[in-house]
């Protein structure tokens, strides 16, 4: 199973408290990734779960990475 973390650096620490061998996780910070849009779409799709924390709109001037957008463009199969 893929999980995407997604928010500040407390998303790290789920990662730590959750951890389980049948997890694969993805962590992305929010206010340090370098990923682009098509990067960032890609590991949205293919999570199987996302838990993230509010991104305010237009975050770091990039409409891409506010929670709005995470939710508006993940698999709808995701949970």
């Amino acid at each position: 199973m893929k999980v995407l973390l997604y928010g500040n650096c407390q998303a790290g620490v789920i990662q730590q408290i959750i951890q389980h061998p049948d997890i694969n996780f993805k962590l992305i910070t929010c206010h340090s990734t370098d990923l682009s849009k098509k990067e960032f779409d890609k590991e949205i799709k293919f999570a199987d779960i996302i838990i993230t924390q509010p991104i305010r709109e237009n975050y770091r001037n990039k409409e891409y990475l506010s929670t709005s957008y995470v939710i508006k463009s993940a698999n709808q199969n995701s949970d």
